[in-house]
């Protein structure tokens, strides 16, 4: 990692975002160490110090923490997991193609285990917010292929990197709803199957 600065980006539930900024190659080092244990949402308080004040933040508040670097951090995903990389809504759109039945993907195809597979990701966050993903990861085994939203919600942090930028922490407590195309190919335990057919807006009432 040869990182020269680091600015961190704090995003709220309310839309607010805290900005952080650490140059001391030593105290960044730390501070990417300390992160890449992925314990940062398992605490009740995010304590950030700088040479002048001390700021406090309850985690349960935090819907991502964006780690801005000239590169990303090279922190390990969880087994199977080969890289996760944060796309534009743009791409998402291209490349998933909701609601087309486009047959590529299909959830349920043959495959093997072990086979790498690309699935898209979309993470709706309490608060309004939405990011996006391509996920490179091996099929496992029928158990693994069922627990898959299950291991993903029992987790409190997960973690993607930002091309260009560095990477980014995401609070799961913070998730809404996520959207996996084409998703496991063993259905979740306990998932309801019916197809998504699309959503409509809420409309408030105008006086």
């Amino acid at each position: 990692m040869t990182a020269t600065s680091l600015s961190l980006c704090v995003h709220l539930l309310d839309g607010r975002q805290l900005r952080f900024e650490q140059n001391d190659a030593k105290k960044m080092g730390d501070v990417l160490r300390e992160a890449q244990k992925k314990r940062v949402f398992d605490q009740p308080l995010l304590s950030l110090c700088g040479d002048y004040s001390v700021t406090g933040i309850a985690t349960r508040s935090v819907v991502k923490i964006d780690f801005l670097m000239n590169e990303p951090p090279g922190w390990a995903h969880p087994p199977g997991i080969d890289r996760v990389t944060r796309i534009s809504r743009e791409k998402y759109d291209s490349e998933a193609n909701l609601g087309t039945n486009d047959e590529r993907h299909r959830r349920e195809r043959p495959h093997q285990v072990g086979e790498l597979t690309v699935d898209y990701l979309r993470l709706d966050f309490l608060g309004d917010d939405t990011d996006y993903f391509e996920v490179y990861s091996r099929i496992g085994s029928a158990l693994d292929e069922r627990r898959t939203l299950s291991n993903l919600y029992g987790s409190r942090c997960l973690h993607a990197d930002y091309p260009g930028v560095g990477a980014t922490l995401y609070n799961t407590q913070a998730i809404e709803r996520l959207t996996l195309i084409p998703g496991p190919h063993e259905t979740p335990d306990g998932a309801w199957c019916v197809h998504h057919v699309g959503e409509t807006s809420v409309v408030t009432p105008t006086e």
